[in-house]
């Protein structure tokens, strides 16, 4: 720290001195920042051209949201403490469509390595959903590295430093993460099959359908579909919408099975039905235009679909029918974890590495709550019937 503050009092770029005692290092904020706004500049013109042209980074986790421009970062890296030493470049945010380090050699030259979900999973150097830049420690004094990024989709930053240590602890960490939100999706799928199959109620294989396109839209979001599902395929995931266009049709069929809207409100009924064919309408539309308005497109079709089936939650809960609390609750700490989300991409608030993880975390609270809801609705669905007697013998 003493070295970072004699180097901004001198006027310098600040310099990035990993540790012995280290396993990990923020090195974002030790970063320098250039936007090429038309993308045409190279190496060379960085560096000495434009060289006085960049920024210095004041956010742990820089955020550009979604930007056609091309990003340069520069950081400088004293390596001596940790000579001979495994360290990596790491940028844990998975889904930059290019991402390239270029490393100095001895030689006084400069190694391109090149990264991203636009190429096939075997091209990196590690296999590992984060993009691994590993760093080469031997070289003697201090050195200058240069990250060029780009993208259609929103540009969010969440680089490290890590020593071979620090990249296995995190590894665990996220695995573990990970492993239990999958496997909280997975025991829900097998759950939920099993009642549509025993019950032959629809409402059962709609929420199945519903849990299938979470799970499929979460697999491109956070790196795990590319390095395991279609590693060969990177084309797919500029599709990542199509998890979004098999969860909303699918809910709007839940909604009404669960709601009971066809018989009990079919004002709303007609509503989710011209959602429907609106989503249909959308899902054509999508198909035909190009990244990034495709990207925007599906972002407000989520946006729409939170605050339909808030209001329509609450409409029918507030009219009396108490088996849809549960809906409500669910769709409601849903909205507001998305409602931040969206702000974050859209770089209309800090960024931070806990927002990529609010739609996992909103999934998984909605499933629950939407599960509960389904064991909650049979006894309401049981006493009705009687109710309804007891209220006509009255009458």
């Amino acid at each position: 720290y003493m070295g970072l503050l004699w180097c901004t009092l001198a006027g310098a770029e600040p310099v990035v001195a990993p540790q012995p005692d280290q396993d990990q290092v923020a090195v974002a904020r030790f970063m320098d920042v250039l936007v090429d706004a038309e993308g045409h500049w190279d190496l060379r013109q960085v560096r000495h051209r434009f060289s006085g042209r960049f920024v210095p980074n004041s956010a742990a986790e820089p955020n550009f949201g979604f930007t056609s421009s091309v990003i340069w970062l520069r950081f400088t890296l004293d390596s001596r403490a940790v000579r001979g030493q495994s360290w990596y470049l790491v940028e844990r945010y998975p889904i930059l469509d290019n991402i390239s380090l270029f490393a100095p050699t001895e030689e006084g030259g400069y190694r391109r390595v090149d990264m991203g979900d636009t190429l096939p999973f075997d091209q990196r150097l590690m296999n590992h959903r984060a993009f691994i830049f590993p760093l080469d420690t031997e070289l003697s004094g201090i050195n200058t590295y240069y990250v060029r990024v780009s993208g259609k989709g929103a540009i969010n930053l969440s680089t490290m430093l890590y020593s071979a240590a620090g990249l296995v602890e995190y590894t665990y960490r996220d695995i573990l993460l990970y492993g239990v939100f999958y496997g909280c999706l997975l025991i829900m799928v097998v759950y939920n099959a099993l009642l549509a199959l025993s019950l032959k109620e629809p409402v059962y294989l709609y929420f199945v359908l519903f849990l299938v396109g979470i799970t499929v839209f979460n697999l491109n979001v956070n790196g795990f579909g590319l390095q395991f599902v279609w590693p060969e395929v990177p084309k797919l995931n500029e599709y990542y919408w199509l998890g979004i266009y098999i969860c909303t049709p699918a809910l709007a069929m839940y909604s009404r099975h669960f709601l009971g809207l066809r018989q009990r409100f079919p004002r709303y009924d007609r509503v989710l039905r011209h959602y429907l064919a609106a989503t249909a309408v959308l899902l054509v539309v999508q198909l035909l235009i190009v990244p990034p308005w495709s990207y925007y497109l599906s972002t407000l079709l989520v946006l729409i679909t939170v605050l339909l089936f808030s209001w329509l939650g609450w409409m029918v809960w507030s009219r009396g029918y108490r088996a849809a609390r549960l809906y409500v609750a669910a769709w409601f700490v849903f909205l507001l974890l998305i409602f931040v989300f969206v702000l974050g991409n859209l770089d209309w608030m800090p960024y931070a590495s806990v927002v990529s993880m609010l739609p996992h975390l909103g999934a998984l609270w909605v499933v629950v709550m939407l599960s509960l809801a389904l064991g909650d609705r049979i006894p309401f669905l049981e006493r009705e019937p009687n109710q309804l007697f007891l209220e006509a013998r009255e009458n």
